[in-house]
């Protein structure tokens, strides 16, 4: 015999089945099914789709990305190490290691105007990452 708590989770576990089917039957995909695509933890895809790496909208009151998204989005810091060197940018650690200074020195260098540095557009792996050119290493701010 079960209860009635029972019943209603069975209830609310078969919705959400149904509604995930019908997420899949429209071409999105949930956060779990692309983590499995990605071969990653659900929060890394949740951590993705923050920071800008993954498109992704709401439906009702779920996320849901689609399977053109996760193939477009950039899968490591590796990919974001090899943008940055094909686009001749440094990231804010590694202009730091160059003058010596800890990556939290850097950013307060930044954030007080005296460190040049560009925050990383959308179409870069890591959008909102604060970008420096190499000759601009230790160059004061205008």
């Amino acid at each position: 015999m079960t209860t009635a708590h029972e019943r209603a989770a069975e209830a609310l576990r078969a919705r959400f089945a149904r509604e995930e089917e019908q997420l899949h039957a429209e071409g999105y995909l949930t956060i779990d099914a692309a983590a499995a695509l990605l071969s990653v933890h659900r929060d890394t895809v949740s951590s993705m789709i923050r920071d800008g790496r993954l498109h992704a909208t709401r439906i009702d009151d779920r996320t849901v990305t689609r399977p053109d998204w996760v193939a477009a989005a950039p899968r490591s810091r590796k990919d974001a190490a090899e943008w940055r060197r094909e686009h001749d940018w440094l990231s804010v650690a590694e202009a730091a290691a160059e003058l010596g200074l800890t990556p939290q020195a850097l950013q307060v260098r930044i954030k007080r105007g005296t460190q040049v540095a560009v925050r990383a557009g959308a179409a870069t792996p890591i959008p909102g990452a604060w970008l420096i050119r190499p000759e601009d290493v230790g160059r004061r701010a205008a």
